[in-house]
């Protein structure tokens, strides 16, 4: 969600703030951001939890939930 938020303010994410999600969460987190994200948009009762837990604001939550309507659908295999 964090780094849905940066992306939202920045107009994308910058090359720092790839290398800190990498040194945070691994060199896979690129690879792993669309995954993360369809996962995020699939879930809503776990996502709602989040913001309540993390205290999101609800023009957060909003910005948010544009961007999960916007990603592209998901493809069957």
């Amino acid at each position: 969600m964090d780094l849905l938020l940066l992306e939202h303010a920045l107009g994308g994410l910058p090359a720092g703030a790839w290398e800190k999600a990498r040194n945070a969460y691994g060199p896979s987190v690129e690879s792993a951001w669309p995954r993360a994200l369809e996962r995020l948009r699939a879930r809503p009762d776990p996502r709602h939890r989040a913001y309540e837990a993390m205290g999101v604001t609800a023009s957060a939550r909003e910005v948010i939930e544009a961007r999960l309507r916007a990603l592209p659908p998901v493809e069957e295999p």
